[in-house]
């Protein structure tokens, strides 16, 4: 899909977590791993990104995910019920969020959000998703796989709030 901006852009990034592993896909256009996610696209929220991205890099489509909140961001009940229509909800706050330059005229607002399933991928309609891969704590530090460092930290980030209880 096109981008939205020529130099600032808001993406999502996710850390799916399946039995003590975490999913990243390999990005070829990158030459690197990643948690799945992409761009934010124009008049669409974080959370409907996070379903659309997940589906095209990983075949796991929005009914085989749960959202983690780690921060409890969400009320307990519906604080917009007087407000009517279904457009007025609640969404989970990214865990994080960070910028970082992708290029010299290429900047991205990135947030970062944390899922669980009990599927594993179906493959990729990105073209430039070519692997995905649960890594497990040890593999994270594998130097074979040469991770960014925000990746290690997203990565065993996921990995320790999944499993609390």
């Amino acid at each position: 899909m096109a981008h939205t901006n020529k130099v600032l852009e808001y993406t999502i990034n996710c850390f799916i977590i399946k039995n003590d592993k975490v999913l990243l896909i390999f990005n070829k256009k990158y030459n690197s791993w990643f948690g799945p996610g992409g761009h934010i696209e124009k008049d669409e929220d974080p959370e409907t990104t996070i379903y659309r991205e997940m589906e095209e890099e990983t075949g796991i489509k929005k009914s085989e995910l749960e959202l983690l909140d780690p921060r409890n961001s969400l009320p307990k009940e519906n604080i917009f019920s007087d407000m009517g229509g279904m457009k007025s909800r609640s969404v989970v706050t990214p865990t994080f969020t960070d910028i970082h330059q992708v290029s010299e005229e290429h900047t991205h607002v990135a947030y970062r959000f944390f899922l669980t399933t009990d599927v594993d991928p179906r493959g990729s309609k990105d073209k430039f998703v070519t692997n995905h891969k649960w890594f497990t704590e040890r593999d994270l530090d594998d130097p074979k796989y040469n991770l960014k460092k925000h990746v290690k930290f997203y990565a065993k980030y996921a990995l320790k709030i999944a499993s609390r209880p």
